[in-house]
């Protein structure tokens, strides 16, 4: 289930979703939304994608 939150040094959510745009295959990623994002982050530059929709389930607490 990997879902990412990126903030910036202000605590700010900045990008929120999937690490890359196939979670499937590793091998046929277009884009690494939050490595993207992180470059981005530390160049001082816009966040081009914010949001992406990651796949997967919810964790649930063992009781």
């Amino acid at each position: 289930t990997p879902e990412c939150f990126l903030f910036d040094k202000d605590g700010k959510l900045v990008y929120h979703g999937a690490i890359d745009d196939n979670p499937n295959d590793a091998s046929a990623v277009n884009r690494k939304h939050l490595t993207e994002a992180i470059n981005e982050l530390k160049n001082g530059k816009e966040i081009a994608v914010k949001e992406s929709r990651s796949v997967g389930c919810t964790i649930k607490r063992l009781k």
